[in-house]
């Protein structure tokens, strides 16, 4: 995301009322109602223009591209150098183990 996108807080009522809500104040929520007004005074709104760039959607921090795996096929099949791998949450010790092995041989990034 572009440096300069504000960082967008949750528009509630004053945090003197509603003490349920003050956990949810980083939160963003389309303020409704009694809130309607405020939300101009307590910072900006989402929009269509704060969106990411299209050549860094679905990319980890790391700036890999990740992929799932769960077998030993979906690991082979990757090509790119670019990508960073995330086991499924499903594959046992012994399986993972045998993966990572043939994942440092390609010089891959793992996630998990």
């Amino acid at each position: 995301m572009s440096k300069d996108t504000p960082n967008f807080r949750g528009h509630f009522g004053l945090t003197t009322r509603r003490r349920k809500k003050r956990r949810d104040v980083n939160k963003w929520r389309f303020p409704r109602g009694i809130d309607r007004s405020l939300s101009e005074k307590r910072g900006p709104m989402p929009r269509i223009g704060y969106g990411h760039k299209v050549e860094d959607k679905f990319k980890h921090p790391s700036n890999y591209k990740e992929i799932l795996v769960s077998s030993k096929t979906d690991l082979l099949n990757v090509l790119d150098e670019k990508i960073a791998i995330r086991f499924s949450q499903t594959l046992g010790q012994k399986k993972k183990e045998e993966l990572t092995k043939i994942a440092t041989e390609k010089n891959m990034k793992i996630l998990n």
